[in-house]
């Protein structure tokens, strides 16, 4: 039951208005207006009565009926009784009031009030209608915001036969509060479809009430017939909470809170913690493939803003069976997910002054019982910006860390931990050497100074408790230009009013002193552990872009970039360089890097791709491809991605067939005018193995009041869940305008 039935029942205007129309002749109302016949109509100071047809307007209120009486007691309306406000219309055979009290009857009322006056956009979960209808062979006023309902029923369906209605024997409805039905059925054309003994709905004018949430049933292989339920609890108007319930025939019983505040601009966080209680599972043969298990998992982020320069940012994911979390999913990309973490940061500053402090710990598991284990506990880093010596053209700026790093192959093994603290400095002066608009340059340069609690030995590959220190001098140019650049106008053109053509060829020349200990240095990072001193690298790179000056209606428009294409590599003079570049894909040491090909498009604002290739400079075979392009439109959206690892049994790191992958991805919606009819399709495909890991369609359709939507998708968890193969989960279900989205028994996706 929507809350804004709050319309339905604010009947007391009603009252209201009738007794003022009753006082004699119209007392206390604004412009009054009374119509009846004469013929036995009377009425003094204390009672009256009014022969019909009698209608009588007092402000903003209507009253129709045959006969009106009152006394010092009650008024009375019977025969065609009619009112009508503005957003409301109830009629009745009868009403009567008690003019002391303020209370009162209607008896036989049916009427429709107006719920929002906003634009109503169709969608598959169910939209808020405009109005609603209702009926009750009695409606009671109790208090000055309570009702009683006796033997009545609504719907936001308003037509001569509503597609939809809830019933109740009896009710109480208290305005801003709740409503309590008795007996509660929901009727689809007429059909019973479910029944409550008891149905508490809250009303609440901020969208915000304590109370029971509709219970959503579910069906998968994995899980079985299942059902949920929910409690909200509106805690104040800046936090909430919400507590689930779960039941699955196959998969056993799980429980969840969640926790939600937003106490300010930019301060707001959320935690979710819930348990599963795991039922055993039989294989075939009556053998145990899974013994019964209890799981959790917390979910949570933070916000926070610590005065006025400093924040704190808390993120965490923990779970303790990964096969668990990766089992019941329904998205995808969350089953694929192996990683819990914390993270929680304080960063702030003033001025030139940046300070950030880091603590976090990821495990990512690479099968169910083993995790890799990284982390920074913590990493403290103050950053002072470059800012200008004087009124020289020369900048000065530096920054420095400490950090407590984690690193271990088998969290459950500490002879693989590679774990130490490090602490690293630089001091860094930059300056432009060019003014020319063709040509931009700068060089800077920087002495950066590191120091590890530990060291590595080369030749037996153990951690070492010998301390170690690296002093490292730096010096970068990067130049890009000359640019070329080159006009064309074409005022016919229909597409843009002009085309703008540019190549930028940019250089870049990095060099870094020697080092002669750099066996000696745990590698858990590239940034900083894997620099390799005495290395010169030399990074070249071409671009052409192409912008237009797109039209916008009568105007010419801004100028945009509707293609770019570029190729690059680098060149390191000692050859173990090339694999702690991070611009290109991992790969083997050599004196040159993989060729670097991109292009993209965006030729309108609706449409958009991307292409990227490496080629080995070796043997110029491709190593990998990728591609994505999107398409949107007022009918619809496409977005699909490709990617491909090749098979190279001459190119290291790529002469495994383990190491090849090919796949293919993407994801639909279709809609007709005016949305009533919506088309969904995704899937995430192995071309490699020529299989689909996932694949989900849906469709829904939403008519006036109400609406029906199918889905249904296919999930292969043999990756990640030995003894399963697919996971097949099916959900019909029909949307109500007002009420929101009912499933049937045959269930949904599950979590």
């Amino acid at each position: 039951m929507p809350r804004r039935l709050i319309a339905l029942f604010v009947l007391s205007l009603v009252f209201t208005a009738t007794r003022a129309a009753a006082q004699g002749p119209l007392a206390g109302c604004k412009d009054p207006e009374l119509l009846y016949t004469s013929n036995g109509s009377s009425w003094t100071e204390t009672s009256g009565r009014l022969v019909g047809p009698v209608k009588f307007v007092c402000n903003d209120t209507t009253v129709f009926a045959d006969e009106i009486t009152w006394d010092e007691k009650l008024m009375r309306a019977k025969g065609s009784v009619l009112v009508i406000q503005e957003g409301l219309r109830v009629t009745a055979e009868r009403a009567e009031m008690n003019r002391e009290t303020k209370l009162g009857t209607f008896y036989k009322a049916a009427g429709t009030a107006r719920l929002t006056d906003r634009e109503i956009q169709p969608s598959m979960f169910g939209t808020l209608e405009p109005e609603v209808s209702f009926y009750a062979e009695k409606l009671e006023k109790l208090a000055p915001r309570k009702y009683r309902l006796t033997d009545g029923w609504f719907s936001t369906c308003v037509q001569a036969n509503p597609r939809w209605d809830m019933r109740g024997s009896s009710g109480t409805i208290t305005l801003d509060e709740y409503v309590l039905l008795k007996n509660a059925v929901l009727r689809v054309k007429g059909v019973p479809v479910i029944y409550l003994p008891m149905l508490y709905y809250p009303l609440g004018e901020d969208d915000r009430s304590t109370g029971f949430l509709l219970p959503t049933y579910t069906a998968s292989s994995v899980r079985g017939q299942g059902i949920s339920n929910a409690f909200f609890w509106a805690i104040s108007r800046s936090m909430d909470a919400t507590f689930y319930h779960d039941y699955a025939s196959k998969s056993g019983t799980g429980a969840a809170g969640e926790y939600r505040f937003i106490s300010g601009l930019g301060s707001w966080g959320n935690v979710k913690v819930s348990t599963m209680d795991e039922s055993e599972r039989l294989g075939a043969d009556g053998s145990v493939e899974r013994a019964a298990r209890r799981t959790y998992e917390v979910v949570g982020s933070m916000n926070q803003p610590l005065g006025s320069r400093f924040r704190a940012i808390v993120s965490t994911r923990y779970f303790t069976d990964v096969t668990t979390l990766q089992l019941y999913q329904q998205n995808s990309y969350e089953a694929s997910q192996r990683m819990r973490y914390f993270s929680g940061s304080v960063v702030g500053g003033t001025r030139r002054y940046r300070f950030t402090g880091l603590v976090e710990k990821r495990d990512f598991y690479t099968d169910p019982t083993t995790a890799q284990r990284t982390g920074r506990t913590p990493n403290l880093r103050l950053d002072m910006g470059q800012q200008r010596i004087g009124r020289t053209r020369v900048s000065f700026g530096a920054n420095a860390q400490l950090s407590g790093i984690q690193n271990q192959l088998n969290a459950a093994d500490p002879s693989t931990n590679k774990g130490l603290w490090r602490f690293d400095a630089a001091p860094t002066i930059s300056a432009p050497l060019s003014k020319l608009s063709f040509l931009t340059a700068n060089v800077s340069g920087s002495w950066r100074i590191t120091h590890w609690t530990d060291s590595l030995d080369p030749v037996t590959g153990t951690r070492e408790p010998v301390s170690i220190t690296r002093p490292l001098a730096e010096v970068r140019a990067d130049v890009m230009g000359p640019v070329v650049s080159k006009v064309f106008q074409t005022p016919d053109n229909g597409y843009a009013a002009g085309f703008q053509h540019k190549i930028e060829p940019r250089v870049s020349v990095g060099w870094l002193s020697p080092f002669e200990h750099v066996n000696n240095v745990i590698n858990n990072d590239y940034s900083i552990d894997c620099l390799v001193g005495g290395n010169t690298t030399v990074s070249y790179s071409l671009y052409n872009r192409i912008y237009a000056k797109r039209r916008k209606g009568a105007s010419a428009g801004q100028t945009r970039e509707i293609f770019s294409t570029g190729i690059g590599q680098s060149y390191y003079t000692v050859a173990s360089a090339s694999a702690c570049d991070t611009q290109y894909q991992s790969q083997a040491p050599g004196q040159f890097s993989a060729v670097k090909i991109d292009a993209s498009t965006a030729p309108t604002d609706s449409v958009s791709g991307r292409f990227q290739m490496y080629l080995d400079s070796t043997t110029l075979q491709t190593q990998s491809y990728g591609a994505s392009v999107t398409a949107m439109g007022s009918r619809g959206q496409v977005t699909a991605i490709w990617s491909k690892r090749q098979f190279l049994p001459d190119v290291p790191g790529y002469n495994t067939p383990a190491s090849a992958s090919h796949a293919l991805s993407g994801w639909s919606q279709v809609r007709s005018p005016g949305g009533r009819w919506i088309g969904n399709f995704g899937f995430q495909a192995d071309l490699k193995q020529k299989t689909f890991l996932d694949w989900r369609t849906s469709v829904s359709y939403a008519a006036q009041c109400c609406g029906i939507s199918v889905d249904y998708q296919v999930v292969n968890v043999a990756p990640y869940n030995v003894g399963i193969q697919t996971d097949h989960r099916f959900n019909f279900s029909f949307t109500l305008a007002g009420i929101g989205t009912f499933s049937n028994p045959l269930g949904s996706f599950g979590r």
